[in-house]
């Protein structure tokens, strides 16, 4: 990927790149993004539980909705991480701005960088709805980016959708003079 200043910059989860960051160790690398996108774009990985302090191997993390305060809990040992992932977020969010992103790319159903298919489970005994990660909740406040999620499972259409806004992104990012 040519990284000149006319390069679209976006941020992806590391773990869809192919970095074994998730909390067993593996990677959920998608092939389209690692292969084809990533010769049209300069990805900037990040994974939320790694540089917030969690180490792999590591826990399985959920997020429970505690009377309207949706935490992020350990799936067996109950800690809550909110504290921890909060302090975290705050500090990066505030320096997104010196990498100049284009957006964002994120892995689908993670309880931190999911946009609308993460688990949010009930303290209640109700059933689990979806809604957004943690992480993507936060970002979503901060940024005014193009928001896309991509997983293993994402069909070619959307993938090739996917390719044609961070284009679109690019274009309008330039007219502006970004």
């Amino acid at each position: 990927m040519d990284t000149t200043s006319e390069s679209i910059k976006i941020g992806v989860s590391a773990c869809i790149i192919g970095e074994k960051i998730r909390w067993d160790g593996m990677h959920r690398r998608d092939l389209y993004l690692s292969e084809i996108l990533a010769k049209h774009v300069e990805f900037i990985p990040l994974c939320p539980k790694i540089t917030c302090g969690m180490g792999i191997p590591r826990e399985e993390l959920r997020q429970a909705d505690c009377a309207g305060n949706i935490r992020l809990i350990g799936y067996k040992s109950g800690d809550d991480l909110t504290q921890k992932m909060t302090e975290w977020a705050e500090r990066v969010l505030h320096g997104l701005g010196e990498e100049e992103l284009n957006g964002f790319v994120l892995k689908q159903s993670s309880p931190s960088c999911g946009m609308h298919h993460a688990k949010i489970f009930s303290t209640t005994g109700k059933p689990h709805r979806l809604g957004s990660g943690f992480f993507a909740r936060k970002l979503i406040k901060y940024a005014t980016l193009l928001f896309k999620t991509l997983s293993f499972k994402t069909t070619p259409k959307k993938k090739h959708r996917c390719t044609i806004s961070c284009h679109r992104l690019f274009q309008k990012t330039v007219e502006l003079g970004g």
